[in-house]
C-alpha cells in the first residue's frame, strides 16, 4: 500500500489500482502475536486503515481477495484470476514474500503454520480456539536466519 498511495500522492489525477492476494491490506505484523495470544481480540484492531480509507479518501481502488495469475508486459496486462484481463500503463510488482520450508516430514501438514499474513494468523487462531478448553496445549516455535 506504501508504493500506491506514493504514486497517487506524486501523480492525484493516475489511476491506481492494488490487487491484494489476501483479506487484508494495512495493518501491523508485529501486533500477530498479540493476536494470536488473544490480547489483541479481533484481527480488525490490527488494521492500520480499514480497506475504505482507501477506496473512499485516497481514490485507491483496492482489490482484497484478488490474486493475479499472469503478467503480460508486452500487452501491458496484468491477468487477475477468476476475471479478465486489466491494463496498465505502468506497473509495480510487489510479491511479498514466502517462507522457506526446509524438507522435514509433517512439515506440509494442516497443523503446521508459517506466519507471514493476518490471513495466516486468523488460520493458526481459528484452530487454537477450536481445540478443547481446560486442557493444557502444546505448541513450538522455530526460527532461522540466513547469515552473509
Amino acid at each position: 500500500m506504501s508504493a500506491a498511495s506514493a504514486a497517487r500522492r506524486v501523480a492525484p489525477k493516475l489511476d491506481v489500482t492494488v490487487f491484494e492476494a489476501g483479506g487484508f491490506a494495512a495493518y501491523g505484523m508485529c501486533g500477530i502475536p498479540y493476536f494470536l495470544s488473544g490480547t489483541v481480540p479481533r484481527a480488525e484492531n490490527l488494521l492500520a486503515y480499514p480497506p475504505s480509507e482507501f477506496r473512499d479518501h485516497r481514490g485507491i481502488d483496492l482489490r482484497l481477495h484478488t490474486a493475479v495469475s499472469a503478467i503480460d508486459a508486452s500487452a501491458h496486462q496484468v491477468h487477475v484470476t477468476g476475471s479478465g484481463p486489466v491494463g496498465y500503463d505502468a506497473l509495480v510488482v510487489a510479491t511479498g514474500a514466502s517462507p522457506v520450508r526446509p524438507p522435514v516430514p509433517g512439515l506440509d501438514g494442516p497443523r503446521v503454520f508459517a506466519i507471514r499474513s493476518l490471513d495466516e494468523a486468523i488460520g493458526l487462531r481459528r484452530l487454537l480456539e477450536s481445540g478443547p478448553r481446560g486442557r493444557g496445549r502444546r505448541g513450538a516455535a522455530a526460527g532461522a536466519r540466513q547469515h552473509r
